[in-house]
């Protein structure tokens, strides 16, 4: 089972652009960026088994879900993780930036 799917469309970590990561806001998966902030770690582990770290440059607690912004290309490479805030679809996301560490 997946904890964590990558966004089709979008660059896969270490790939250079942007890598848009979304997962369910529950323990487990990304339950956690509830409580994330600028500043903090993030690792990703990707199929293969290499490790990406990441440090957070932004983190929106309220991201509009009819704004998708951070769908677009990017011009360097940082990831997003993003998750649902509650269990309506119309409601905002988090939403976290971060860039390699």
């Amino acid at each position: 089972m997946y904890k964590a799917v990558h966004y089709p469309g979008t660059s896969w970590p270490g790939d250079g652009g942007r890598s848009v990561i979304y997962a369910h806001a529950r323990a487990g998966m990304f339950g956690p960026l509830f409580g994330a902030g600028v500043g903090m770690h993030i690792e990703i582990t990707g199929p293969a088994g290499v490790v990406r770290r990441y440090v957070v440059t932004q983190y929106f607690a309220r991201w509009p879900v009819t704004d998708l912004r951070w769908l677009r290309p990017g011009d360097h490479e940082e990831i997003v993780l993003t998750t649902c805030t509650t269990y309506n679809y119309n409601d905002p996301r988090i939403v976290v930036v971060g860039e390699p560490a």
